[in-house]
């Protein structure tokens, strides 16, 4: 790891016109911000389904995963304004793992019925059948003592993610995470590709406190659309396209110097070339931004009603002015028309000299940071080859102190087999227990 007051070598402010080339207005990404862990009073909660979709629109949650324990039921919330996954947690004694499918959840977990037989022996027939374009299946707080995972002949072809932020105040929280991230990049650096993804496992445990979690950390998703369905999230999730945080975004742009760059999202594959210390002048601009993160006692005041989400690239419903990546004030409850003007986000306090961009490329023990000026602007050019310093793949992480801020997921170079292949491309057979052997 680099230390030191300065920028990592070869890094200096960007310069670059983010996010204004023609190819990018013309296949722009956009950013929608969502908790894929959240429980109701269906399981262990005690919000309706309502009440709960009521307080995610106060924070500004474009979607969210209702996740019950083994059970589900119907959701008739069309005159709220939230996406809703329809989702569920499968508990077991040996661990936890939540499933999406907007399509067949209903007729896959009707038909599991497991109780004598190993744990492993139950869940693989549900897994194997709820794979799907539509579907995304992943463990939670697989490390998180003693809810952790212990199923370890789930063969990995039967997953789609893994949940590396769970309860990030939690007090256990913290080495779970770093647990769950040093498992990741063993997956990752095994050829796997497994999505990683942040939940809040919110629900309420009598004092109101759980529910404040809500939406921390934040999973965030970009697509093509402003406003996505069920479908383009799901496979949003699936493609890698995910940035985690806990009140920050880090994004990255590919463009060079003094020119316009285009937007990438996490799980594409840059060409090698411009990687090449040769081509020096295509270089990486990332980005710092804080997140909208509301508390709910600045929010409990009486919520505007919305009316039902917009289909994919229609406009918002009137009274519903926060585009993706417009942050607001906090407590600043928008009643209809109401808007809040571009910019007015919580300041950037926390982007000192103590703040730094772990850029991890093959692994935990391969990594270097480039530490924040306490006047920066929060933009960092850095050249490819720095950045990638011969990996095939990067992922970056925004840490104060120690603590984890934010993270994404990896981008890739092309030529190597991650690119394009999947979760259930051609990666080697092996289970959640003896991955640690390759």
């Amino acid at each position: 790891m680099r230390e030191g007051l300065g920028t990592m070598n070869g890094t200096r402010r960007a310069s670059t016109l983010i996010d204004e080339s023609p190819w990018t207005a013309a296949h722009p990404w956009y950013f929608s911000r969502g908790d894929l862990h959240v429980h109701t009073d269906r399981s262990d909660g005690a919000f309706s389904p309502g009440e709960v979709q009521s307080l995610a629109m106060g924070l500004g949650l474009d979607f969210m995963a209702m996740t019950d324990h083994n059970t589900w039921g119907p959701i008739d919330l069309a005159e709220d304004g939230v996406r809703l996954l329809p989702g569920m947690e499968l508990t077991t004694t040996e661990g936890h793992m939540n499933v999406i499918a907007p399509r067949s959840l209903w007729r896959d977990t009707t038909a599991w019925a497991c109780t004598d037989a190993p744990v492993e022996a139950c869940l693989s027939p549900l897994l194997d059948g709820l794979a799907s374009p539509d579907s995304f299946r992943w463990v939670v707080h697989p490390f998180l003592y003693p809810w952790h995972w212990q199923v370890g002949d789930i063969p990995l072809c039967f997953l789609d993610g893994i949940e590396i932020m769970n309860q990030p105040d939690r007090p256990a929280a913290a080495g779970a995470t770093e647990r769950a991230l040093e498992y990741w990049d063993l997956l990752t650096a095994s050829g796997w590709r497994l999505t990683g993804v942040g939940g809040s496992d919110a629900y309420h445990d009598g004092s109101d406190q759980r529910m404040e979690d809500l939406g921390s950390p934040t999973t965030w998703v970009m697509t093509r659309h402003p406003y996505p369905g069920p479908r383009s999230i799901v496979q949003a999730l699936k493609r890698g396209r995910v940035v985690v945080g806990k009140g920050w975004l880090v994004r990255m742009f590919l463009g060079p110097e003094g020119g316009r760059a285009r937007s990438l999202a996490p799980g594409d594959c840059i060409p090698a070339s411009p990687i090449s210390p040769s081509s020096r002048e295509q270089s990486a601009v990332i980005t710092v931004e804080r997140d909208l993160a509301y508390d709910l006692a600045e929010t409990q005041p009486l919520l505007p009603s919305r009316s039902r989400p917009p289909a994919e690239g229609a406009g918002r419903p009137p009274g519903v002015c926060h585009p993706p990546g417009v942050c607001h004030p906090p407590g600043a409850c928008h009643p209809p028309g109401a808007c809040h003007p571009p910019g007015a986000c919580h300041p950037r306090e926390d982007l000192d000299g103590g703040t730094r961009l772990d850029v991890v490329t093959a692994g935990r023990r391969s990594r270097h940071s480039i530490h924040w000026q306490s006047a920066d602007t929060g933009q960092v050019r850095v050249p490819l080859d720095e950045l990638f310093q011969g990996a095939r793949w990067v992922r970056m992480e925004l840490r104060r102190g120690g603590e984890l801020l934010a993270f994404t997921n990896p981008f890739f170079t092309d030529g190597n087999e991650p690119c394009g292949a999947g979760s259930n491309g051609k990666a080697p057979p092996v289970t959640w227990s003896n991955v640690w052997s390759c």
